[in-house]
């Protein structure tokens, strides 16, 4: 799986106040162990389920960026690939290399760093875009 850049995309957190109430997760407030439908291109938030029903990902890993300016798109993405992929095998519980599993991950748009997001997620799904129907915590999938 490509990672997913969503530097251009809109985040809840660029918007202030006007987020709607729907009962979504902002990206930027996705945490481990959340699973959650693909979004399309734009959306700030995603459609968050139990781990159980049918979902296309499920959150691996967060960290936090310590930069004090915001790093490149590139530099994201490295620092992204890196810690993501170390946190696959503690959580997956195979390498990724061996895994049927594909890795990605957000990181913050240029708006939502100067709204103070500093956060990176690191999600799993499938390439080919099958579903899940439950966690991939020690699943060794």
């Amino acid at each position: 799986m490509e990672s997913r850049d969503w530097s251009s995309d809109v985040c809840s957190s660029d918007l202030g106040n006007n987020r709607p109430t729907e009962t979504r997760t902002d990206q930027v407030d996705l945490s481990v162990g959340q699973c959650f439908q693909d979004w399309e291109d734009g959306d700030y938030d995603v459609e968050t389920v139990a781990c159980n029903q049918t979902h296309d990902f499920e959150v691996i890993h967060t960290f936090t960026v310590t930069d004090k300016t915001r790093p490149s798109d590139t530099e994201l993405g490295d620092t992204a690939e890196a810690e993501c992929t170390a946190a696959f095998q503690r959580y997956v519980g195979t390498p990724l290399g061996s895994s049927s599993l594909s890795l990605g991950w957000l990181y913050p748009s240029v708006g939502s760093w100067s709204n103070g997001d500093r956060t990176i997620a690191c999600y799993v799904g499938f390439d080919d875009g099958a579903t899940l129907d439950q966690s991939v915590k020690n699943s060794r999938m």
